[in-house]
């Protein structure tokens, strides 16, 4: 009786041991979607581009194989240099204010715990606001004479009328602080989720020390939110590397091209003038200078991340 029951156990448990396939059938089920649409939306859609690049193509006939020729051209191209300039100038414009000003609203909304969640809200708005108005609130603010609101306030102090967005000196600049206007909050709440992630005892212990607040702050706070910065950085370069719609609004990428960012001239050179093999090559240029400035940024940033956190 002891042998039989015994020899029945282990086939039973054998019976019962479920297959490999029956234990991820769950997640295999639940990531079978994303990799649906990722390859949809995402896969297809960057080959067909890379394709498109290689090929001569005006939208209506068909496209005709060209090679690198694009590429080439490219590189000839004073227009897409010009682009690539301003663009990595927006960028260098845009990121350091916008990541400061998070950062420091941030840290104001840190201690003022009361009215937190009014404040929060309220930075928040032009994040949320559709685009087409805030280039319509803008380039009212920036109309470049002295019936402009900004112009008008400027004059009580004796400051002279500026172009601002007609102006070939001031249009980046100008478009680069409403930009900062529109995305500040959007940080800011990065930031303060890095800031509620970091322990109390840590800051504590420090004031205990006898640390005072700048000492705390860079000693403790700021070595603790390099994942926060790493992120920051990233997602920010790559969003303004892709700016396009505040350019649009406010100045069709004038005047004489200094507002021309190169998403703008993929798009000029995709839609107005129909080359859409020409425009691909720009946009794979675009993906490869966001990608290595990108593994450049976590490199160096995100290394020191990992060392505090193994």
């Amino acid at each position: 009786m002891r042998d039989q029951s015994v020899a029945v156990g282990p086939r039973n448990a054998a019976h019962r041991k479920p297959s490999r396939w029956g234990r991820y059938v769950i997640w295999y089920a639940l990531i079978t979607p994303n990799v649906i649409l990722f390859t949809i939306f995402g896969l297809v859609p960057i080959v067909a581009t890379v394709l498109i690049s290689l090929t001569q193509w005006n939208i209506l006939g068909s496209p005709h194989w060209v090679g690198l020729q694009n590429y080439q051209r490219l590189i000839k191209d004073p227009e897409f240099w010009i682009s690539l300039r301003v663009t990595v100038e927006y960028v260098v414009l845009f990121l350091v204010p916008t990541a400061a000003l998070g950062l420091g609203q941030a840290l104001l909304l840190s201690l003022a715990r009361q009215a937190q969640v009014v404040f929060r809200t309220i930075y928040f708005v032009p994040v949320v606001t559709s685009v087409t108005v805030i280039a319509m609130i803008w380039g009212w603010l920036l109309i470049p004479d002295r019936t402009g609101p900004l112009n008008y306030l400027l004059g009580l102090a004796g400051i002279p009328v500026q172009g601002w967005l007609q102006s070939p000196i001031e249009a980046l600049p100008s478009v680069t602080i409403v930009a900062i206007w529109t995305a500040v909050g959007y940080y800011m709440v990065l930031w303060l989720s890095g800031l509620q992630g970091i322990p109390q005892e840590l800051l504590d212990a420090a004031q205990v020390d006898g640390a005072d607040g700048w000492r705390r702050f860079w000693s403790i706070t700021l070595p603790l939110l390099k994942p926060t910065t790493t992120f920051i950085v990233i997602v920010g370069t790559i969003g303004a590397f892709q700016a396009f719609a505040l350019f649009y609004l406010l100045t069709g990428g004038g005047p004489l091209y200094n507002t021309t960012t190169i998403v703008y001239f993929i798009y000029q050179t995709a839609f107005p003038l129909q080359e859409m093999g020409y425009a691909s090559s720009a946009s794979i240029i675009l993906v490869a200078v966001i990608l290595s400035i990108a593994l450049i940024q976590r490199n160096s940033i995100g290394g020191w991340s990992d060392e505090l956190y193994p």
